[in-house]
């Protein structure tokens, strides 16, 4: 009797096989290879993406496959009701959990965007950003739970990005004095940005020039604990206010909800400044600062954006607080070792500004003392009150 050669499958199983991966193979090329199956892929994809925004993503053209991700070139993503700008990017790579969008959930494995221009917008009388009513459902509604949107990992190329915000003079003041600050805040030359639009008085900060990557993101209403970003890196020119920080690259986590902005940084390296830093920021009607920035290494022109008054020359060692105050912004340092041309200051010191300039705390040991270098330190149209130097060598210094 013959016996049968069981290595072998029946011709049947071979033929079936085959065919398979012909099949395969033939879906393949009908998607990626030919115009109507690319238009499949993108009406596909822009439609899932679609369903998890509160607002409309538009794509002009779309490479890759359906499963995993897609390249999108031409991308623009505006918000629900007038269709307000949110992003536009010259192209980018989505990487997609398939499975998330059957379930309506958002999971997006990789952003990358190139050369995208974004707005981060929360108006005068709007609870919410823009970014969380696209991504998130911020209505209470008992009958639908608020959801959040994960992202495994950004990276944006190349990237400006806007923030706007309420703002509001203080309200402490007579309503003489408000006016007086608008017009100032409103001036070209105002340390601040701010416009009015319709819906009232806005300040706007930006960040020019990003190159950064984050991880680990959340979008998500506050009932969710709000926004989070991990910043593995990020260098920018930071314009809080009108002139930028030239941040060459910063690595730490970020948080938002509500009116304000938590951050800690433990590595922040400006062009000749290596610095740590923490703290939050209140962007609500008041505003209000709480920031601890800390270096054994700063040059005073790298932190010209925070008081313009710095020197061009000199650094040291300090540990530089900001904060409101209802009686005006202090700038305290501690732990100060600071070289000036032709001056050295030991010691602590605060600087309370508003209408003048009042030192407070002041506990200074200068050897030497350049009269001049102190005097183009201070703000010349303001009073200068409090000014105590313990110790000093004075030097004299000819025009």
């Amino acid at each position: 009797m013959e016996m049968r050669d069981r290595s072998r499958l029946p011709l049947w199983i071979g033929v079936g096989i085959a065919s398979t991966f012909v099949l395969v193979l033939l879906v393949l090329l009908f998607f990626t290879q030919t115009r109507t199956g690319r238009g499949i892929v993108l009406d596909f994809t822009v439609g899932a993406l679609q369903g998890t925004l509160d607002g409309e993503i538009q794509v002009e053209r779309l490479r890759g496959n359906l499963i995993r991700g897609a390249t999108l070139e031409g991308v623009r993503i505006t918000g629900p009701g007038e269709g307000e700008h949110f992003l536009t990017a010259d192209s980018g790579r989505v990487a997609y959990s398939l499975r998330s969008f059957i379930l309506g959930r958002v999971v997006l494995r990789e952003v990358v965007l190139h050369r995208p221009v974004v707005d981060l917008v929360r108006k005068p009388g709007e609870e919410f950003w823009n970014f969380q009513i696209i991504f998130g459902d911020t209505i209470p509604d008992p009958d639908v739970e608020p959801r959040a949107t994960f992202i495994d990992y950004v990276e944006i190329h190349d990237g400006d990005i806007r923030m706007v915000v309420p703002w509001e003079p203080d309200p402490d003041r007579d309503p003489a004095a408000r006016q007086a600050e608008i017009e100032e805040a409103l001036d070209p030359e105002s340390r601040i940005v701010v416009e009015e639009i319709p819906e009232g008085l806005v300040r706007i900060m930006r960040f020019s020039g990003v190159n950064a990557a984050f991880h680990d993101i959340q979008l998500a209403p506050d009932e969710l604990g709000g926004s989070y970003f991990a910043v593995e890196r990020l260098a920018a020119d930071i314009h809080v206010w009108r002139e930028p920080a030239r941040v060459r690259h910063l690595r730490g986590e970020l948080a938002m909800f509500g009116d304000g902005l938590e951050f800690d940084a433990p590595e922040i390296i400006l062009p000749s400044s290596w610095i740590q830093g923490y703290g939050n920021i209140q962007f609500g009607d008041e505003g209000r600062i709480d920031v601890t920035l800390s270096s054994d290494s700063v040059a005073l022109a790298d932190l010209q954006w925070l008081y313009p008054n710095f020197p061009d020359e000199g650094g040291g060692a300090l540990v530089l607080h900001i904060e409101t105050r209802p009686e005006g912004v202090l700038y305290f340092a501690r732990e100060a070792d600071v070289s000036l041309p032709g001056t050295r200051l030991v010691g602590q010191f605060g600087v309370l500004l508003n209408e003048s300039l009042q030192f407070v705390e002041p506990d200074l040991v200068a050897d030497p003392l350049r009269i001049s270098t102190i005097e183009g330190f201070l703000p010349q149209e303001l009073p200068v009150t409090d000014l105590r130097i313990r110790r000093a060598e004075a030097v004299t210094v000819g025009n």
